[in-house]
């Protein structure tokens, strides 16, 4: 029996998204396609972190934002993509360190990005993105960057990628096109 699609409750949705990446259904979820305007997801963002313990004594700071640009992508989907990147960069930030959003926009693109001052070892990186694979000493499900790209590349078409080194951090980014029904200012 199919299950009913919940469109239009985030909560709904979330958990349908749950239910998808549980079982390989993600055949079955249909994006709820809108304009949202990149300010808005760096409120949400702001909102959600504001109180969650991993960002106690820990800064989260946007160091610069492009506050008209507008992308087309489902709500729910970037904000489980953004917050898995935030969550990850929370954890691998000791007290007292930061972590940074920002957007960047490029050729018709807007990158989000998700910076801290640590380095992945080379032999995580190879498979940060493999389906349960995790880096906790606790049970875990494995879920989160994996989810990322499934999420980010095969629903919402955009790319997923990180850079890390040793002088430069870790930096991810999920890129995406910017709508095409708001053109940039002039």
């Amino acid at each position: 029996m199919r299950e009913r699609k919940l469109k239009g409750t985030l909560p709904g949705e979330y958990l349908f998204c749950q239910r998808c990446l549980s079982v390989n259904a993600l055949a079955e979820y249909e994006a709820n396609w809108q304009d949202i305007p990149v300010s808005e997801l760096r409120k949400e963002l702001t909102t959600f972190f504001a109180t969650h313990p991993l960002a106690n004594d820990k800064r989260i700071t946007y160091p610069r934002e492009d506050s008209s640009v507008v992308i087309e992508t489902d709500m729910c989907l970037i904000l489980r993509v953004l917050t898995n990147m935030v969550l990850n960069a929370l954890e691998a930030t000791a007290p007292g360190d930061e972590i940074k959003i920002w957007g960047e926009r490029r050729n018709g693109a807007y990158s989000f990005c998700v910076w801290n001052k640590g380095q992945i070892p080379p032999d995580v990186a190879r498979r940060v993105f493999q389906r349960n694979f995790t880096t906790k000493n606790q049970p875990g499900r494995g879920l989160g960057a994996y989810s990322m790209k499934l999420l980010g590349e095969k629903v919402l078409g955009g790319q997923i990628t990180f850079t890390t080194s040793e002088e430069q951090g870790t930096t991810f980014r999920i890129t995406l096109p910017v709508s095409q029904n708001h053109p940039a200012p002039v």
